[in-house]
């Protein structure tokens, strides 16, 4: 009998890990981004931003960089732009990189180190007014945007 239990036990932890510990899944979805753009959570340190093109999240589209592969902390967004905070895990700390992506013609402008850099080319490029930032851990695991406690005490207080 402990053979037996030993041998499903075994089994049963081989299925579980190879099938990608989905019942721990952490991943989602964002699509309710400009012109078709989506971010995809793959797991807690992998995230990507790109264009659903036939049923594919595609970050490059015929040799030009349309996307970005790194852990978006931070987003926002117009009608035709997303402005983007991306966590770059270096050897001795995390920097924050800032990026803008036209979704209207595909390009992506970044990285910038600063934010105050970014806020300047902004002020260039982008025709249409931001929104606000939007944290990335405030979308479910059903990949819709539940803002946290802070930001709803914040709605009210402006209110």
């Amino acid at each position: 009998m402990e053979k037996k239990l030993a041998v499903f036990l075994i089994l049963a932890t081989t299925v579980f890990f190879l099938s990608g510990c989905s019942l721990f899944s952490t991943s989602w979805t964002y699509t309710d981004l400009p012109q078709g753009y989506e971010l995809k959570k793959i797991n807690d340190t992998k995230m990507v931003i790109g264009k659903e093109v036939e049923g594919n999240l595609e970050i490059e589209l015929e040799g030009k960089t349309i996307g970005i592969e790194k852990y978006i902390a931070e987003f926002q967004t117009s009608d035709n732009y997303i402005g983007l905070k991306a966590l770059e895990n270096n050897e001795d700390s995390i920097s924050v990189l800032f990026y803008i992506i036209d979704a209207k013609n595909e390009d992506v402008y970044g990285p910038y180190e600063t934010e105050s850099t970014y806020n300047a080319v902004v002020e260039k490029i982008v025709e249409e007014e931001l929104g606000e930032w939007k944290k990335t851990v405030d979308i479910n695991e059903n990949g819709v945007l539940v803002p946290s406690e802070e930001e709803n005490e914040k709605t009210t207080d402006e209110e």
